[in-house]
């Protein structure tokens, strides 16, 4: 069953990274210590059990951020403040930081701008935000 756990862990490893849904994290977390505890008993009803109880406590551990719930944003408000460049944005779009949320950004001009630099946002179209 160690095995079977293992390629477990994996799996829901890879669709936590696919979906960047923290959900699948603590389904993660459920299944290596699964993993863990089939070290020590290889009776199926151990094992689901602590498969549950840890996924459970993940989620109760994680809730306030899991289960958040997102302030809706008026998208006109976030023309004229400022935002931090995380990816050069030049020919092309990079990534800014913006009121904790990384945006996909274009430069309004042929300037180009490097990781770290302030930037204004100018205006919205689609997913992306235009700096100068």
């Amino acid at each position: 069953m160690v095995i079977f756990w293992c390629v477990m862990s994996m799996v829901i490893f890879l669709v936590f990274r696919y979906f960047k849904d923290n959900v699948f994290f603590c389904l993660f977390i459920g299944s290596v210590s699964t993993t863990i505890g089939c070290l020590f008993s290889n009776r199926s009803l151990i094992q689901i059990g602590i498969f549950i109880v840890s996924t459970l406590l993940c989620i109760a551990y994680f809730k306030n951020y899991l289960f958040r719930k997102l302030n809706p944003i008026n998208l006109s408000d976030l023309i004229g403040k400022q935002a931090v460049v995380t990816s050069t944005i030049g020919d092309e779009p990079g990534l800014v930081k913006l009121n904790g949320d990384r945006w996909h950004a274009k430069s309004l001009g042929a300037a180009t701008y490097k990781r770290g630099d302030v930037v204004y946002i100018v205006g919205i179209k689609g997913l992306y935000v235009f700096v100068s």
